[in-house]
């Protein structure tokens, strides 16, 4: 069910538009889509076999940690050990079955997940920054701002304005 919840969020969203609605829905969609790729791969599951051949199945102990990371994603060789595989090997069936290399991938998540820190308001953008691994905040700032569009401090809600 939590599934429905984050799509009548979605929905809500879209509908009432307010402030950053954008990055909120795309927040919502990449957390509908890492739900159905965390459910990929169960018996019964029709998609059972094209998950097989694509070899989503090999990477996806390695998606699920960058899921749950609570901060800074694993490096490729920590990925790579949790799946079994070689570093280079890993990459290359990771490339195939997501379509991103692993370093896009985990910078997309990263900047996602620090978006979510931004929007709850609790952190300022030095902490949230430093929470996720960039090596300051004005290379934060440069690749938020290369994602979303926006700087982080359009992006921040605002108290009272």
């Amino acid at each position: 069910m939590d599934a429905v919840r984050d799509a009548r969020r979605l929905f809500h969203v879209c509908c009432r538009k307010p402030l950053n609605w954008q990055p909120e829905a795309w927040l919502s969609i990449h957390q509908l889509i890492l739900r159905a790729i965390s459910s990929m791969g169960k018996r019964g599951d029709i998609d059972c076999s094209l998950n097989f051949r694509s070899g989503f199945w090999r990477i996806k102990p390695a998606v699920n940690l960058v899921r749950t990371a609570e901060s800074r994603p694993p490096n490729l060789g920590d990925a790579a050990r949790a799946c079994s595989l070689s570093p280079s090997r890993f990459s290359e069936i990771f490339r195939r079955s997501m379509g991103v290399s692993y370093g896009q991938f985990t910078n997309k998540v990263r900047i996602a997940n620090a978006a979510k820190d931004l929007v709850s308001g609790n952190k300022t953008i030095e902490e949230v920054a430093v929470k996720w691994g960039f090596f300051d905040s004005s290379h934060f700032c440069h690749a938020f701002r290369k994602f979303y569009k926006r700087s982080p401090r359009q992006f921040m809600p605002h108290d009272g304005i």
